[in-house]
């Protein structure tokens, strides 16, 4: 009998140890789902281990309530294991459920107190809490441990971003992006960031620096060849805008923008007039045989409202007029000026006499 029992238990050791082999295999091949398919009925001859990889599996599927579940089960089989306690503190952390996110993950440091991510991932709960400065002293330690979590560097320049420290969180980023090197999705996060601080701040050298890395990586973010455009009209280098808005029209007329925001118009300057914005946008559409409005210019008041739209009308082969709505009336300034293309200077200057006054309309209705 009891070599009988001897034979069973080392059975299902086998089957145990294979199955554990399986489970991480299909884990690191992302076959998630088909892990849920073959071991979550199977819970209760499962180890703690396999069933956090179920846990993460639910998890990485977007399913968190049947991840804490799992998590839940690992942990009430009572080991001590840090991984455990730190997948589990991700789940609550995922669910809104910081408090509890906290106890878990504190029990993974104190199993495991040198691992970056899991001081990363108590920043998460913190962060979420919206206690700020806690979060940042678990994200700054998870930057001096090896090897370091590369999310926490984001997240350092994130929060300063919050508090609006702009400078530091703009040296943030930049630390970041040297020190990212694993995560391809973060890292072009970071160069975007940097890009749209860079252009807030006038520094549009830096912004195309910064857009140009990025479309390195992802060659059809045609947003980021919008934002080349911005840049090059902020310099006055209307040939280089020219050359970049050139790649959008190809992926306009290509249909490569139909399920984007810029499927029809994107922007290309932004400038002030008094304590006034104007944000421009140009339309795909080219003059055929009707009127078409080419340029859209958007006057936003002090109050970030829009106060008045201005549309440049191309109503013929060689020319052009100006409308603003405003208040419900519509204005029309000039019968018609020549030339399709006016010079960038020239038509800002136009814009700016409407939106000052200086410019007189010829019809309202």
């Amino acid at each position: 009998m009891k070599k009988i029992i001897f034979i069973i238990a080392a059975a299902l050791l086998s089957i145990q140890l294979v199955s554990a082999q399986n489970i991480k295999k299909m884990f690191e091949e992302e076959q998630y789902q088909e892990i849920i398919d073959l071991y979550a009925n199977n819970s209760g001859t499962l180890s703690s281990e396999d069933l956090m990889y179920i846990a993460q599996s639910y998890m990485n599927l977007g399913d968190i309530q049947n991840g804490l579940t799992y998590a839940n089960m690992a942990t009430s089989k009572g080991i001590n294991n840090a991984r455990t306690y730190f997948v589990t503190g991700v789940l609550y952390n995922a669910n809104g459920d910081y408090n509890n996110a906290i106890t878990s993950l504190e029990k993974s440091i104190g199993l495991a107190p040198n691992e970056a991510n899991y001081y990363a991932a108590l920043g998460d709960s913190y962060y979420g809490q919206e206690n700020y400065e806690e979060a940042l002293l678990y994200y700054k330690k998870a930057t001096f441990l090896e090897p370091a979590s590369e999310k926490a560097f984001f997240m350092i320049a994130t929060i300063y971003a919050t508090q609006g420290r702009e400078n530091e969180s703009l040296n943030a980023f930049y630390t970041a992006k040297a020190k990212i090197t694993g995560d391809k999705e973060l890292y072009v996060t970071v160069l975007y960031n940097i890009g749209k601080m860079e252009y807030d701040k006038g520094a549009y050298q830096k912004a195309i620096n910064a857009y140009n890395d990025l479309i390195s990586y992802f060659p059809d973010d045609y947003y980021s060849y919008e934002k080349l455009v911005q840049c090059y009209y902020g310099l006055n280098q209307i040939g280089k805008a020219n050359l970049q808005k050139a790649k959008l029209y190809t992926a306009y007329k290509n249909g490569l923008l139909g399920s984007t925001s810029i499927s029809d118009r994107f922007c290309f300057d932004q400038f002030k007039i008094g304590d006034k914005e104007i944000v421009a946008y140009e339309r795909f559409e080219e003059f055929a045989s009707k009127p078409v409005v080419k340029r859209i210019f958007y006057v936003v008041n002090s109050y970030g409202n829009i106060s008045a739209t201005i549309l440049q009308k191309s109503i013929s082969k060689n020319g052009y007029t100006f409308t603003m709505t405003k208040n419900g009336t519509e204005y029309t300034y000039a019968d018609e000026v020549s030339g399709l293309n006016p010079k960038y200077t020239s038509l800002k200057a136009y814009v700016s006499d409407i939106v000052t006054g200086k410019s007189t309309a010829v019809s309202s209705k």
